[in-house]
């Protein structure tokens, strides 16, 4: 596995920091659905950024049994520099496709993510009329 910076941060740790850049106050519940990761893969990664100090829980002011996760300072100093290795990653991951193709791989993951989505939603749904 590929590790980055001084931290020696996972390319899971980047994607989790890089979606509190865009969504920081969101509780890790929030998080793992966002990114569709398992409870206790979630917890287990945060514990990890809070010993680094690149994140931190709050509680929520709307519900005490709720913690928040917001970046720290430290963190938000390495946004370009992670930003910058997440695109070399992305880069060297597609060096070999063709625009094309990599067009078409984009249209397809959007239509499995619309589909997904609307299956959560027949499933809330259903769950709701009874």
């Amino acid at each position: 596995m590929r590790r980055f910076g001084e931290e020696k941060l996972s390319f899971l740790q980047i994607r989790i920091i890089g979606r509190l850049y865009i969504y920081e106050g969101c509780s890790q519940r929030d998080l793992g659905k966002a990114m569709n990761l398992d409870a206790m893969v979630v917890s287990r990664q945060v514990d990890r950024l809070v010993e680094l100090d690149l994140l931190e829980r709050r509680m929520s002011e709307t519900d005490r049994r709720a913690r928040r996760l917001y970046l720290t300072n430290r963190a938000i100093a390495l946004r370009d520099d992670l930003y910058k290795k997440s695109m070399d990653v992305m880069e060297m991951a597609l060096k070999s496709a063709a625009e094309d193709d990599i067009q078409r791989f984009k249209a397809v993951l959007v239509s499995f993510v619309d589909n997904l989505k609307q299956d959560q939603f027949d499933r809330e749904t259903e769950r709701d009329r009874f």
